[in-house]
């Protein structure tokens, strides 16, 4: 029903009766728990759109039972019901971190300025 649903390029109006039902698959990680569960949009759960993600958070967390090309299929659905707000790529956030000390190297920055300039002329 959800492809049907997907294939008329629904809008959030036109799935907004959609939006407090339970009809969204989603894959707990818990063993105690039911492993799948249905649940509405409001629902603790996280939709997979980087793969890298999934993986670091497969067993930590609810996951749509939708795999990634699922979820790049169903953009229009998705989009409509507003759970594009799950995607992990948009709650989480990357950070890089330095350890040790960091001395800056003329040199080397202005090499990455001459490469960069070439690249973006």
């Amino acid at each position: 029903m959800i492809e049907v649903i997907n294939g008329r390029d629904p809008t959030e109006s036109d799935l907004e009766s959609l939006k407090p039902c339970n009809i969204l698959p989603v894959r707990s990680p818990s063993p105690t728990a039911e492993r799948m569960v249905f649940l509405n949009t409001m629902g603790n759960f996280v939709v997979t759109d980087r793969v890298k993600l999934s993986d670091i958070f497969r067993g930590h967390a609810s996951f749509l039972d939708f795999t990634l090309e699922d979820v790049r299929r169903l953009d229009p659905f998705m989009g409509a019901l507003g759970l594009k707000k799950k995607y992990l790529s948009l709650i989480c956030t990357e950070e890089t971190a330095c350890n040790g000390g960091a001395e800056f190297d003329r040199s080397l920055t202005e090499d990455f300025k001459d490469r960069v300039y070439g690249l973006l002329r």
